[in-house]
């Protein structure tokens, strides 16, 4: 006859729980209460089951933790927290949690069968960090992290998977926070961190995050990052003193732990994602490191970052401009840029059409070939890496674009030439008489004075002296003895017209 659990004293193998578990044995017991592993009797499918003890379920203190770990757990979807399927309360009225059973061992008896490489730890600590992420999203603190809570199974595909376990000391998920009483300390003391160790009636993230640091440590190095004989010297240690000097751990990971470790709360990580997002580089899969780090951010509202892209050599500035397609080409008006410069491109135009290869092309036959002299300024300025680009497309495309900047360049020079050659006073405005002597160029030797002076024409204005007409062609004689200087004095270029006596000392009509 089979027997029906209706107490805890009728726990034993081939007993039958609420006409849905056949208890197949008994997997742990302590003072809290016992774990069996059982079976449904319709599906087959293996659970586990946590039956709250005789003596404990007189404390209310203990009753309330086991049902705020069953609550806590069903909140919780994440691959990485142990799922509960089901509750209930035997007729004696000892509650039961029925939740998913597990293979595998704790982290605390991982890392005592043998040291784990500094990869791994990461792979793992990432792994509870998702779980964290969305326990603190649903305003879940943990508060009792530790090796002993962190257990290690196996994926489907056969690679290590993190199961965070207890949520019987957790903060409350919605609503009253104040279920601990004053005086009363909830956790583990060498995983607390120092605020939690003055109360804990007031849970936030952040103890997570220090418990998460002193874990790590523990991993890395084999032994706790503080110590004390006693409760009162180990929680004058975490006060007071720093970490342990490591001995094994890398410098990048051990600054990652003394920031999860830093006294103050508001200098360590703020949230796991941050914590995620610096232990990603250690992780020895890289592709898991980052799932778990968009994991992270999604449980929090953060937007996921993107993979980090890897380091590349830098592509020459054929090969970006190549890459676009003609119809989405286009010249940036204030900078182009090259392999070695980022120039203006005005200055850069104009600093290739002075440089001997434009020289070379523009004095061959075929200068009016702007595309011969845009590849010959393009090839001297490494805007284009070689001569061939990948396509006769692709080539023309180039060139094109740097000839032009090339014609740009022309054109502001002509302009400028203009400019400086074309005189303030319309030519309508000036009576040049015509018998006024022609004036030598500006680069012509002066014919000596003679002692004979000059006869000025009947009609025309004092010429100036002749000292005067020495140093300057481009000086005006004041009209008929007026005293206004004139508003604009033209500047001669080399290749423009030589100015004559009569342009100098014309008057305005």
């Amino acid at each position: 006859m089979t027997n029906t659990v209706t107490a805890l004293e009728d726990v034993e193998t081939g007993a039958i729980l609420a006409d849905k578990y056949r208890i197949v044995k008994v997997l742990g017991q302590g003072g809290m209460g016992i774990v069996v592993e059982a079976e449904h009797v319709r599906l087959g499918e293996r659970v586990a089951i946590k039956f709250l003890s005789s003596t404990a379920v007189l404390d209310r203190e203990a009753r309330d933790r086991f049902e705020r770990e069953a609550r806590a757990a069903v909140l919780l979807q994440s691959e990485h927290v142990a799922r509960v399927r089901d509750v209930g309360e035997l007729s004696t009225g000892q509650p039961y949690i029925v939740m998913d059973l597990l293979r595998g061992q704790d982290l605390a008896q991982t890392m005592a069968a043998a040291p784990l490489a500094p990869g791994a730890v990461v792979n793992l600590i990432l792994q509870t960090c998702e779980a964290l992420a969305e326990a603190h999203a649903a305003g879940i603190v943990h508060r009792d992290l530790k090796p002993a809570n962190l257990f290690v199974t196996q994926s489907v595909d056969g690679q290590p998977l993190i199961k965070l376990l207890d949520f019987g000391v957790a903060s409350a998920p919605t609503g009253n926070t104040q279920i601990t009483q004053t005086g009363i300390i909830m956790g583990t003391p060498a995983f607390m961190c120092p605020e939690q160790m003055r109360s804990s009636r007031h849970p936030e993230p952040r103890w997570d995050i220090w418990s998460l640091g002193v874990v790590l440590y523990q991993c890395l190095e084999g032994e706790q990052p503080f110590a004390g004989d006693g409760f009162a010297e180990l929680v004058l240690a975490v006060v007071t003193q720093a970490p342990r000097p490591a001995q094994q751990t890398e410098l990048g990971l051990l600054a990652v732990i003394e920031r999860c470790l830093h006294k103050e709360p508001q200098q360590r990580y703020q949230n796991v994602h941050e914590v995620a997002l610096a232990l990603a580089p250690f992780a020895s899969n890289p592709a898991q490191a980052q799932t778990s780090v968009a994991r992270t951010a999604r449980f929090l509202g953060m937007t996921p970052p993107s993979a980090p892209p890897a380091p590349s050599p830098a592509p020459s500035p054929s090969r970006i401009m190549a890459a676009q397609p003609p119809s989405k080409l286009q010249l940036q008006p204030t900078a182009l840029a090259t392999s070695s410069k980022n120039i203006p491109a005005p200055a850069l135009a104009t600093e290739m059409l002075a440089s001997s290869a434009v020289s070379n092309a523009l004095a061959q036959p075929s200068s009016d070939d702007s595309l011969n002299i845009a590849k010959a300024a393009a090839l001297e300025h490494d805007v284009i890496a070689d001569a061939t680009p990948a396509t006769a497309s692709h080539r023309g495309w180039i060139i094109a674009a740097v000839a032009a900047l090339v014609v740009a360049a022309l054109g502001w020079k002509l302009l400028a030439r203009h400019d400086n050659a074309t005189p303030t006073t319309p030519p309508s405005s000036v009576t040049v008489p015509n018998d006024a002597a022609p004036v030598a160029k500006a680069d012509a030797p002066l014919a000596p004075p003679t002692d004979a002076p000059l006869a000025p024409p009947p009609d025309a204005p004092l010429a100036p002296p002749t000292d005067a007409r020495a140093r300057s062609n481009n000086g005006r004689a004041k009209p008929n003895g007026a005293d206004a200087t004139p508003e604009h004095v033209p500047t001669a270029t080399p290749d423009a017209a030589p100015l004559t006596d009569e342009s100098q000392m014309g008057a305005r009509t």
